[in-house]
């Protein structure tokens, strides 16, 4: 059934995979459904279910990202809340579009930029951004964002490259700060927030209900062959403790320059098989897979994948890596006798 159905979604819609994901941090975190990357020290959900930052003794430029390949026919909204006037010097860029997760190097993509102006003009503006130029697209309405901001946002994108940016100031009515027609860059990987702040300002910013429609083009997929991701390490009886946490997990190594996308994938313990989450594995690295709800007992600085379960047999079992379209890319036949 299951390739019947990737069947019908290849070949009927050849250009185009539409796909959402949204996130208002009820799960009282951000490592999981789905999984943001970055300065994951910096930042924390609060008691409130929002993303927030944390106190900070030194000025910094912070991010977090998370996949997501929309690009066309695109709506982005999300809240945000500033206890501070913003100024130069503290300001937020919510990326949109960006090709890169790491959102305070050199990118492509596309960024809504809260503040970051002299005086009280401070507005919310469209950016694009191109290694590491800035290029104004919509240039918001002076003030807008000058005391203590509260504010909706939402950007729409065509696929002629008509963008319309919004913001609401409390009043539940989103109104128009602009237009522009741009297509530039046509694809993205990745969503996130950027916080640039002093250290007074460290602790200010919240951002919450983030949601993300649309659609992008497929029609130069990624090529991943046999061997390109191996099952590095098993980790399939942790009592006792070799000082690791008492869980199973799965290692595996990506042994290609170029990051490969996870979402779909199969992982195949004996005859039980689990599809993975929206995911991915930078170039020339690991992640790990283990239960979703253990995820916290592993370090915050590894990447991990979280799954309802994930259970090794100590005695033997076969463990098998399929892509989204059944093809067997790695696999380990383990027995005790290891």
């Amino acid at each position: 059934m299951r390739m019947t159905f990737l069947f019908f979604i290849i070949f009927s819609l050849p250009y185009l995979i539409s796909a959402q994901f949204t996130d208002n941090f009820s799960d009282g975190d951000f490592t999981n459904n789905p999984t943001w990357f970055g300065d994951s020290n910096k930042f924390e959900v609060d008691s409130s279910g929002r993303l927030h930052t944390i106190y900070d003794s030194v000025t910094s430029e912070i991010y977090l990202s998370t996949i997501s390949k929309v690009s066309e026919n695109a709506v982005w909204e999300f809240s945000s809340e500033y206890l501070f006037d913003p100024s130069s010097s503290n300001f937020a860029k919510i990326y949109l579009m960006s090709d890169n997760e790491d959102l305070t190097s050199d990118l492509n993509g596309y960024f809504v930029k809260v503040g970051g102006e002299s005086g009280s003009i401070d507005g919310v503006d469209l950016y694009m951004q191109v290694g590491s130029n800035d290029i104004l697209l919509i240039d918001g309405i002076d003030g807008v964002a000058s005391l203590n901001p509260n504010l909706s946002i939402k950007v729409t994108k065509d696929n002629l490259g008509n963008w319309e940016l919004f913001t609401d100031t409390s009043s539940s009515i989103y109104f128009s700060n602009g237009t522009a027609n741009d297509l530039t860059l046509n694809s993205s990987d990745f969503f996130g927030v950027v916080c640039k702040y002093t250290k007074t300002r460290s602790d200010k910013f919240y951002f919450d209900d983030f949601s993300v429609s649309g659609s992008w083009d497929t029609t130069s997929p990624q090529k991943i062959l046999p061997n390109d991701l191996v099952i590095n390490e098993l980790f399939i009886d942790p009592t006792p403790s070799i000082g690791l946490p008492e869980y199973e997990y799965i290692e595996l190594y990506n042994r290609t320059d170029s990051d490969i996308n996870l979402t779909d994938f199969i992982i195949k313990i004996g005859s039980t098989e689990k599809v993975f989450p929206v995911s991915q594995i930078k170039a020339d690295s690991f992640t790990v897979l283990i239960k979703e709800d253990i995820i916290d007992s592993f370090p915050s600085d590894i990447s991990k994948i979280g799954f309802t379960s994930i259970s090794l047999t100590n005695s033997a079992a076969d463990v098998v890596i399929l892509d989204n379209y059944g093809t067997i890319i790695h696999s380990v036949s383990y027995t005790d006798k290891w």
